[in-house]
């Protein structure tokens, strides 16, 4: 009896189930679980596809040797109306040397140290003082700030051959910069670059952010053998944008960036005397150019030296340091690789307004681009002495050009000094990879 009981409640419950499992309302319940199955697989797919694309973004194989700062706001390149989105700029990482020359001025050494370890980042900069000579004041200066300076010294021994075209200074100077320059890429060869300073010189605040944003250039553009931190017109009346670089075949100086590949590329041949004179020569820089900013991150004040103070009361006295740093990692540097750049200056030569020197004072606030044209060396030391930025012309290439044209600040205006078709005929760079 309690068996038949059982079997009764078991066929009553399975009676129960059957009729809720055969139930159209139990049916749509399965399709309603199945679609919220699905909904569900597929959101979570899409989510697990951004998450790997973020993850992506950030990988290696995108920026394999930095994680670049990005700054989004759009910035304003200054009075040339250029206006950049700029993307994710990388920043060198590498050790880069610099090596400061000197003689036997240590009150000038002192000054120059004192500057470059005012603003000297505490990672990405070795600093080196290589004196020609043993003058023991400069010695002793060197050896004061321990073991932030490595200190070397070259025997002032000096070669000349043939009849000396200058003071032998000048012949010093130059084999000076050989031996140090060996000497640093020899000692570590992980040194990709070298930053060279003599000690007349002091350093803008942002310096070392400057060389360490431009630095990637040079890797990139082989159109490129260095970047300077100097402006040849950079006096006061001639600039106002901090953030502006520009491309020159006329080299620099004065605080200046190359690479160890460049430097075995000249290094064995490297002259005996005049040694910034022959960089200039087409052999040697054949067609390529420097980068070069508006406002200099340099500024000497070596009124006595080699040069015996040459173009310094009239022009180098007055050259502006920059004051207020940039943040570099957030501006987009690619308007200065050569094909961009080359466009846009002839763009805006083309659209530029013609005027005479003469008549200049009447454009003073116009926030405009002007030029004038030049059709011979006579012609272009006339117009830049009137306008006071320096007249002299090395190689065919007049300072601060690139192409024949100088391009400066005026007033509120830009200025182009352009060549008249076959004034002037610059070599032109033939790319080489990986430049594209």
């Amino acid at each position: 009896k309690e068996n038949v009981n059982t079997d009764n409640r078991q066929t009553g419950v399975l009676n129960v189930v059957l009729n809720i499992v055969s139930s159209r309302a139990y049916r749509r319940a399965q399709y309603f679980i199945f679609a919220c199955w699905i909904v569900f697989i597929i959101y979570s797919f899409s989510k697990y596809g951004e998450s790997i694309m973020a993850r992506r973004m950030e990988d290696e194989e995108y920026f394999p040797k930095h994680k670049p700062r990005i700054n989004k706001k759009v910035i304003n390149l200054g009075d040339d109306g250029i206006k950049l989105v700029p993307k994710a700029v990388p920043i060198s990482t590498d050790i880069i040397p610099i090596v400061v020359f000197a003689y036997q001025r240590d009150e000038y050494l002192k000054k120059c140290l004192d500057t470059i370890f005012k603003y000297l980042p505490k990672k990405g900069f070795q600093v080196f003082v290589s004196q020609d000579g043993n003058h023991e004041g400069v010695a002793n200066t060197a050896r004061s700030y321990g073991d932030k300076v490595t200190l070397f010294q070259r025997e002032r021994k000096i070669i000349i051959e043939g009849k000396p075209l200058a003071p032998e200074g000048y012949y010093s100077l130059a084999q000076h910069y050989k031996f140090a320059i060996d000497k640093i890429f020899n000692l570590n060869k992980a040194f990709k670059k070298i930053i060279i300073l003599e000690e007349d010189i002091e350093v803008a605040v942002d310096f070392f952010d400057y060389f360490s944003a431009t630095a990637p250039l040079l890797d990139k553009d082989t159109s490129l053998f260095c970047v300077s931190a100097w402006n040849d017109n950079g006096m006061n009346a001639f600039v106002n944008d901090n953030r502006a670089l520009y491309r020159s075949d006329f080299f620099p100086g004065l605080g200046w960036m190359t690479t160890r590949k460049f430097w075995e590329e000249v290094g064995p041949k490297w002259p005996l005397g005049f040694w910034d004179d022959w960089l200039r020569d087409p052999d040697v820089r054949k067609g390529r150019a420097c980068i070069r900013p508006e406002i200099s991150r340099t500024y000497t004040f070596g009124a006595k030296g080699v040069s015996l103070g040459q173009f310094y009361e009239q022009y180098l006295k007055h050259i502006k340091l920059n004051q207020v740093p940039v943040d570099w990692s957030g501006v987009d540097l690619s308007y200065l690789e050569k094909d961009i750049y080359d466009r846009n200056l002839i763009n805006d030569c083309e659209n530029a307004e013609s005027i005479h020197v003469d008549n200049l004072s009447k454009y003073d606030d116009k926030n405009k681009h002007f030029k004038m044209y030049y059709s011979n060396t006579v012609d272009f030391e006339s117009i830049s002495k009137k306008i006071g930025i320096m007249s002299d012309i090395k190689a065919g290439v007049p300072r601060g050009a690139y192409g024949g044209v100088v391009t400066f600040k005026y007033k509120t205006n830009v200025l182009h000094i352009v060549p008249d078709k076959g004034a002037m005929k610059p070599v032109t760079y033939k790319n080489e990879r990986p430049y594209k």
